[in-house]
Order: structure tokens, then sequence, then C-alpha cells
């Protein structure tokens, strides 16, 4: 197993696995997905905070 930091290039494939379901909450299961779907579906527009 490999870890990395996000980065946008690999948020698409990151969105395509939730959307099939994923999720890293394992207690919460597709629905704790769902939501971190949308919350990135929301802040697509977001450029992030100001520096």
């Amino acid at each position: 197993m490999k870890l990395v930091t996000a980065f946008l290039a690999g948020l698409a494939s990151y969105v395509q696995t939730l959307q099939r379901g994923w999720s890293a909450d394992n207690a919460r299961g597709a629905l704790a997905g769902q939501e971190e779907w949308k919350k990135i579906a929301n802040n697509a527009g977001d450029p992030g905070p100001a520096d």
C-alpha cells in the first residue's frame, strides 16, 4: 500500500471511487462517501483560502 497526499490530478479518480460506494469511513460506509462526494462537488468552484 502506498499513501499519497491529496493532489488535484487524482481528484477525478477519487470522486469516481466515492461514486462507486467506497469510503474510508468503514463505520458509516457508503453514506460517508456520498457526503464527501457532495462536499467536493459543492467546493468545485471554490479556489480555497486566500494566502
